[in-house]
């Protein structure tokens, strides 16, 4: 699941790149006109054509909101998969994920047939086969996991919660909110963003630039005709770049969290407990014994506590007796202290995932 972030932050760090250095270029070409130095027309000529800016702008909101369409359908896709994949039988599985199933492989032949391109590679005997591993409880399952991903309209926070819904993780912009590094990128945007206003002025505030990106983004698409005359700075673009990158890393975590919920309830294989720990310094070190389990800078950690309330992130650092590791193995029982990126209670219960 971690890869759909990496490669959305990939296309977004790679679109402000483009136009700080395209910024950085301008800016040096209006130096040397200040000095009276000489530059070729052609330098000239980038700092007063206006295609170029509209050019510009228009690939910024097309990456923008390419990237993150793409981005909501993988990560549904990958969360999805790996349930498939580690819990064994299809009832085991979300209860919302059990009752649309049927629905929406429904819905998903209708589409094939309706001509939708982007299912050219899927059969209608795969459709079916699928479907009938889920009903019949075969021992392996296969979810038409495709057919969760499709939507209709375009990403409005409205049309995502509704994705997220038919994989029960219902209300997602509402979890959205109160993940702390996506409230810091929205107070940037905007000052007064405060609980006291209300969660129904929050959620908007919070979520009114998904909205006019997609504005922006169907207006260039259909060739509206003040498209190029309300254009937005790159000073602009580059702090929406910086608030999908929050929100989509608070997307991840709270599916990943949802994930790692259920494959400590399930008591996967992928789950190790690590139990009780030690000591836990500042609420970021925890002390532990790795009882024999593999263990890695990156790993996956979650702590639980006596509410079955889930707490995830990664291990940022190991040490052992004051000295720093990368790894530990599991050929030894040690006690270590792990950095986590996450809150830590002493009186968590703690798990090392795989992923």
């Amino acid at each position: 699941m971690k890869s759909t972030v990496l490669a959305f932050n990939k296309k977004i760090n790679e679109l402000k790149e483009h136009l700080l250095f395209d910024k950085k270029v301008q800016r040096d070409i209006a130096d040397l006109l200040q000095k009276q130095e000489h530059v070729p027309e052609s330098l000239k000529k980038m700092l007063r054509q206006p295609e170029k800016k509209i050019f510009d702008y228009k690939l910024s909101i097309l990456i923008l909101y390419g990237s993150f369409e793409n981005f909501v359908e993988n990560i549904i896709y990958s969360y999805l998969d790996k349930l498939n994949c580690n819990i064994e039988r299809f009832i085991d599985l979300p209860k919302d994920i059990i009752d649309s199933h049927t629905d929406l492989s429904a819905k998903l032949l209708g589409y094939m047939h309706a001509g939708y391109g982007k299912y050219d590679q899927i059969t209608d005997e795969e459709v079916v086969r699928k479907l009938y591993s889920c009903v019949s409880n075969a021992e392996k399952y296969k979810l038409n996991i495709i057919a969760f991903t499709h939507h209709s309209s375009n990403l409005r926070i409205d049309a995502v919660r509704e994705l997220f819904n038919g994989i029960g993780l219902k209300g997602i912009d509402k979890k959205i909110i109160q993940e702390n590094k996506f409230k810091k990128s929205i107070q940037l945007l905007e000052e007064d963003f405060r609980e006291e206003l209300g969660q129904k002025i929050l959620l908007e505030k919070a979520f009114s630039k998904i909205n006019e990106i997609v504005e922006r983004r169907n207006d260039i698409a259909h060739g509206v005709d003040d498209a190029d005359e309300n254009i937005l700075s790159v000073d602009v673009i580059l702090t929406y770049c910086d608030y999908f990158i929050s929100l989509v890393e608070a997307i991840y975590i709270i599916v990943l969290r949802e994930y790692v919920t259920l494959m400590i309830q399930n008591k996967s294989v992928t789950v190790h407990e690590l139990g009780i720990p030690i000591a836990v310094y500042n609420n970021s070190i925890i002390c532990l014994n790795n009882k024999n389990i593999q263990i890695k800078n990156g790993n996956c950690i979650a702590g639980k506590n006596s509410k079955d309330q889930v707490r995830v992130g990664q291990i940022i650092s190991l040490q052992i007796e004051e000295k720093q590791v990368d790894y530990i193995s599991e050929k030894c029982s040690v006690d270590f202290g792990a950095r986590v990126d996450f809150y830590a209670s002493e009186k968590d219960t703690y798990y090392l995932i795989d992923l």
